[in-house]
């Protein structure tokens, strides 16, 4: 009776064709990959026009309205003049609160990105 013989491949580290890479579509430049890079670039700039249009409606409607209204200026019993006071209390804490949730807004669409490319 004959000996049985393992046969083995040499290539023991191959990959299916179904096992490839989200990040090699990246770094290749393939078709997939531009999609995967159009779909993060159009999320981060809608969310930094949208962060753009907060600001410049702030810094636009506040002094429109102090030039409408020119007796809101400097009303009885305040030492500071509105201009100074809305300008230290509505403009810097809400630039403050929109580069917070510009931040976080940010940090989540590449969490997701990655979530992505990481997902079997």
């Amino acid at each position: 009776m004959p000996r049985r013989v393992r046969v083995t491949s040499p290539r023991r580290g191959a990959t299916h064709v179904g096992d490839r890479s989200r990040y090699r579509d990246l770094e290749e430049e393939t078709a997939l990959g531009e999609v995967y890079v159009e779909a993060i670039l159009r999320a981060q700039r809608r969310l930094a026009i949208s962060l753009v249009a907060c600001v410049v409606l702030l810094l636009v409607l506040l002094p429109t309205a102090l030039v409408l209204l020119p007796e809101t200026w400097t009303p009885a019993g305040l030492v500071v003049p509105l201009p100074w006071l809305l300008l230290g209390v509505v403009v810097y804490p809400s630039a403050l609160f929109l580069t917070h949730r510009f931040v976080r807004a940010a940090e989540r669409i590449e969490r997701e990105f990655v979530e992505l490319m990481d997902s079997p």
